[in-house]
């Protein structure tokens, strides 16, 4: 578990400078490059048959939240950021995300955007997917598939705009069934 020195110390300030508006991005920015370099350098890996997920982050779950609340905030510069270092912290400690409500974040911004980070997000999952011991912190029915999908069946009926999610949706749904873990979810 995570030292308390760190959490009393350390996860205060990094959770208020988040919270802060954008009049604050330098230290907002550096805070995020600190999570991340804590992400890179400071956790385990466990390199186990599943080897996904299965690795500890020693972040508290204080800071998780306010790194996910920069994570859903549409508006937020750093929300696409926020969307890749929760993709590796998922990757990493999938307890951790699924103890702070990462994961929730992560599927609503597959099905949602920003765009360009579909494809890190689809593999990802895919790769959770793959193990049993991963694929259980995953409801069948209504995470993926349903997330998914949504992109699809949210913008029938709507304005020429929502074109590109369409189409944005159809290629990570078909990328998904390219895989034997997509096939094998889908069934």
């Amino acid at each position: 578990m995570h030292s308390t020195h760190y959490d009393h110390h350390c996860s205060h300030s990094p959770q208020r400078t988040l919270s802060r508006d954008n009049k604050h991005s330098v230290e907002k920015e550096q805070v995020i490059k600190l999570i991340r370099a804590i992400v890179d350098l400071g956790s385990e890996r466990h390199l186990s048959h599943s080897g996904v997920g299965a690795g500890s982050v020693p972040l508290s779950d204080a800071v998780m939240r306010a790194l996910i609340a920069v994570a859903e905030y549409p508006e937020d510069p750093f929300k696409p950021i926020c969307v890749q270092t929760l993709t590796e912290i998922l990757l990493v400690d999938i307890e951790l995300m699924a103890r702070t409500g990462g994961i929730r974040v992560l599927l609503h911004a597959l099905a949602e955007g920003p765009l360009e980070m579909a494809p890190l997000l689809s593999q990802a999952f895919l790769h959770i997917v793959d193990s049993p011991k991963t694929r259980a912190y995953l409801h069948p029915g209504t995470d993926l598939e349903c997330i998914a999908l949504s992109g699809i069946t949210d913008a029938y009926g709507k304005s020429s705009e929502h074109q590109e999610r369409v189409k944005g949706c159809t290629r990570i749904v078909s990328s998904m069934l390219r895989t034997w873990s997509g096939q094998c979810r889908s069934r």
